[in-house]
């Protein structure tokens, strides 16, 4: 089991082995943004993962491995601001 506790805003790839030569999925979470993630367990191996704390370390990784980069911080950014109301799930409803 890989267990992550956040303790910074943190960038993680997930492989589809140990090997971590192919690209499966990423997640992002910490501290900060709308989630406010601090723990995040995957039943996988944990040397299915790399984790990263600097976007432009996890996108030049997300580059070698031919995947889509993230062009915009996700901590930067708010996808709620300037809502006057906000569902449950945090999303805008206005």
């Amino acid at each position: 089991m890989a267990n992550f506790e956040l303790t910074e805003n943190t960038y993680i790839i997930k492989y589809t082995n140990d090997e971590k030569t192919t690209f499966e999925n990423y997640y992002i979470g910490g501290p900060s943004g709308e989630g406010k993630l601090s723990d995040i367990q995957f039943p996988e191996n944990s040397g299915q993962f790399t984790t990263y704390t600097s976007l432009a370390d996890f996108n030049a990784e997300l580059g070698s491995l031919k995947v889509t980069q993230i062009a915009t911080d996700p901590f930067l950014y708010s996808s709620t601001k300037g809502c006057t109301s906000i569902n449950d799930e945090g999303f805008c409803v206005d």
